[in-house]
């Protein structure tokens, strides 16, 4: 059956399974970067199709935090703390014991009959157990990749094949990729440290990363995989994915941006409150030309040193451009350095901490 694509990238009419049973659960990994994009989606998934209702999975700290449209339902459920705050996988791990209440949330709306009964599961890439749980309610459970096709691709090959590096004690050997499009390699030290980080870590480590092997495996399983691209940009490595899923159900949706229809403020709020107003970051922004602002931002989960810090900020400032740099660290190591150095502030609206705005100041 031939079918056209909506705005919001999913094919339409929605599968059979949906249009009997319009209730999609969205279960994030909670992180800025992961969740964000993911809510935008289900916004949008709402606007294309208005007769669906979704019910978001949040833990307390995002549920009072976040700014959510009022056709989005909260399932909010906290899981057991990590017993480590710096792990990954020991954080995916705790989210893996939500599984019980979410099962008995599934089997009282079913039984009670609260609105439609959930027709399928949307996840994060990190939350493959969740494919398990899918599978245990009889409904289809798709993958949400926040980032890009290549970048999935090579996460997904990288732990499905498990490459080791013949020498313990050579940090470039190469890692290569033959079936991805244009056969990259990378030196074993640009290897996700998550992969990386089972060397030297006994046992439990073995078993952790084993864990977080079978959730990538899982994604694998997928009943569809959501992009957060688009074809035009990355038509190789979809068409990639789409080989190794076995199936065409790889749909591109992105680059994901919030609803037109929300006015500034809602959009900036859409990861919580903003200590520098966005319609500040704005007005700075006005007051330069076009094509002029240098941004700089490492990710919420990048921490640099103070000697990085450093240097990069006297690189900054020494090139006499006008720049906004995004940091989750903390600038009390620096502070002193650069007139534009100034106090942590958090806008969510682009994700990130803001620490300097200027020319070596902030006018």
């Amino acid at each position: 059956m031939t079918t056209s694509t909506t705005t919001s990238g999913f094919p339409s009419p929605p599968p059979s399974s949906w249009r009997s049973s319009p209730h999609l659960l969205f279960i994030p990994y909670p992180s800025s970067g992961h969740l964000i994009p993911l809510l935008d989606l289900a916004h949008r998934l709402l606007v294309a199709h208005p007769y669906f209702k979704i019910t978001f999975l949040l833990t307390p700290p995002h549920h009072q935090n976040l700014s959510l449209p009022s056709n989005i339902n909260t399932l909010v459920l906290t899981p057991p703390p990590p017993t480590s705050n710096f792990s990954l996988i020991k954080k995916i791990m705790a989210l893996k014991e939500l599984t019980g209440p979410i099962r008995d949330w599934y089997k009282t709306q079913k039984e009670e009959k609260k609105g439609s009964t959930i027709g399928g599961i949307v996840s994060d890439f990190f939350l493959g157990w969740t494919r398990d749980l899918a599978e245990e309610l009889g409904i289809p459970r798709l993958t949400f990749c926040p980032s890009g096709a290549f970048g999935t691709a090579e996460f997904y090959t990288l732990w499905r094949d498990a490459p080791r590096k013949p020498n313990p004690g050579d940090p470039g050997f190469g890692v290569r990729f033959p079936g991805i499009p244009g056969e990259p390699v990378f030196p074993w030290w640009q290897v996700s440290h998550v992969y990386r980080g089972v060397e030297g870590k006994g046992e439990e480590g073995r078993e952790d990363w084993e864990f977080f092997r079978d959730c990538v495996r899982k994604n694998l399983e997928s009943d569809a995989t959501i992009i957060n691209s688009f074809e035009g940009f990355e038509r190789a490595y979809v068409e990639y994915l789409k080989r190794e899923m076995g199936n065409e159900r790889v749909w591109t949706v992105g680059p994901l941006l919030p609803v037109e229809e929300e006015d500034l403020k809602s959009m900036a709020k859409r990861g919580g409150e903003n200590s520098v107003p966005a319609e500040e970051v704005l007005e700075w922004l006005d007051r330069r030309k076009a094509c002029s602002v240098l941004y700089v931002c490492f990710g919420s989960r990048a921490s640099l040193s103070g000697d990085q810090l450093r240097a990069l900020a006297a690189a900054l400032e020494s090139s006499g451009v006008d720049f906004m740099w995004a940091n989750s660290g903390s600038w009390g190591r620096v502070e002193g350095e650069g007139r534009w150095a100034r106090e942590c502030s958090w806008f969510r609206g682009v994700g990130s901490v803001v620490e300097g705005v200027g020319k070596g100041g902030s006018s």
